[in-house]
């Protein structure tokens, strides 16, 4: 419950002022949902950096105090922050901020794909909508440790006497890192997600595309224009390689 004062406003407990005279409160509306209130709260703060990754929130008590509700309500808010990837509770510490990560909404995204059994067909539409563009983009902001780490992905490409499962965890490490290299923090989070079913369908594609030699000659061809800042030649060169993909998957009766 929310303790209020004689003119009906929230009362302000006793605790450490100077922690928090930086973080306004917000007007709390009591009720089932006072806990997803705090929760929103405390997300503003962290991503307007009040708190820094790696700093401890204030402790329990301190936030049930300041918010004026019970340590079981702020025990649910960090729930649903724990949820989201904002924090960790780590003992001896507390409520740990975490650093910025695309991880849960590529979780999300992951799981509504396994929900919905995207098939091949809806995975290579959006392949071609996402990696296209992302060639593209790399091509005109890839760094030179960007560059490095696509020439190491593409180094494990093509050995063909690898176990399956490490020929499509190469091609789908270069295509990670072609997808970092564009420097689009939304385009990753959502290559992040359909990594998952991108393996999965590489599995279903190596046995019917036409082999190592197809793979590292495509890829290479993507690589050279990236690394010579052309980006519509990099654009046509993954159009190239996914037009390649499913027209062996149409042939192979898989589409």
């Amino acid at each position: 419950m929310i303790d209020r004062a004689a003119d009906g406003s929230p009362s302000q407990p006793s605790v450490p002022e100077a922690r928090y005279r930086p973080l306004p409160l917000p007007e709390l509306v009591k009720g089932p949902k006072l806990h997803e209130q705090i929760a929103a709260q405390l997300a503003d703060w962290i991503v307007e950096s009040r708190f820094a990754p790696g700093q401890a929130l204030p402790p329990e008590v301190e936030l049930a105090a300041r918010f004026g509700v019970s340590r079981a309500t702020v025990r649910e808010a960090a729930k649903t922050l724990v949820a989201r990837g904002l924090i960790t509770v780590r003992h001896g510490v507390g409520l740990e901020v975490n650093g910025a990560s695309t991880r849960p909404v590529a979780d999300a995204l992951a799981l509504l794909l396994r929900r919905e059994r995207a098939g091949l067909v809806d995975l290579l539409e959006t392949r071609r909508l996402l990696e296209v563009e992302i060639a593209g983009l790399a091509a005109e902001r890839a760094t030179a440790e960007d560059l490095r780490a696509l020439e190491r992905a593409l180094s494990r490409l093509g050995r063909a006497s690898d176990p399956l499962s490490d020929q499509v965890a190469a091609d789908a490490a270069f295509h990670e890192m072609l997808a970092r290299a564009a420097h689009n923090t939304v385009m990753v989070a959502i290559s992040e997600a359909i990594h998952e079913p991108l393996l999965r369908s590489m599995e279903t594609t190596y046995p019917v595309d036409g082999g190592p030699a197809r793979r590292v000659r495509e890829h290479e061809a993507m690589y050279r224009a990236v690394a010579a800042r052309s980006p519509e030649a990099a654009r046509e060169a993954t159009r190239a390689l996914l037009a390649t993909t499913e027209a062996a998957l149409g042939a192979a009766g898989l589409l």
